[in-house]
């Protein structure tokens, strides 16, 4: 299978935008990813942020893969929640939900992205190759 041109491969990656999600091409080559969930109430508060970098090779049609993901929190008074992680070498899945001591609730699921980028790379006939190190 004939890989498909570098702007193409781009175009399907950015077009995963969300509402609450933003993929942009930085730089010719250089894709990045944020988005950010969370909730806000009278005695806290709790964030969490995605960040993915990607950047694209096309000598050797390889994406390298790179993703952060960042919780921040401050709470007076109880919090239920749950968070389920897995491990599969290199890569991790986290998804969690939760309720505020105000009855607010929140989930988030940030795996999803890294696989529906693989997807598209593979796809387009590239190799995807997750990175510890932002690339």
């Amino acid at each position: 299978m004939q890989p498909i041109p570098r702007l193409e491969i781009v175009k399907r990656i950015c077009d995963l935008t969300r509402s609450e999600f933003l993929v942009v091409e930085q730089s010719p080559g250089v894709i990045s990813a944020n988005g950010e969930t969370g909730s806000s109430w009278f005695l806290g508060s709790i964030k969490i942020r995605f960040e993915a970098l990607m950047r694209l090779d096309e000598a050797s049609h390889t994406v390298v893969y790179w993703e952060l993901l960042k919780e921040r929190s401050f709470v007076i008074g109880p919090i239920f929640s749950s968070k389920k992680f897995s491990f599969k070498g290199l890569s991790m899945k986290e998804e969690g939900s939760g309720t505020l001591s105000s009855g607010e609730q929140y989930s988030y699921d940030f795996g999803t992205f890294r696989e529906m980028v693989r997807d598209i790379v593979e796809k387009g006939g590239w190799y995807f190759k997750k990175s510890l190190t932002k690339p």
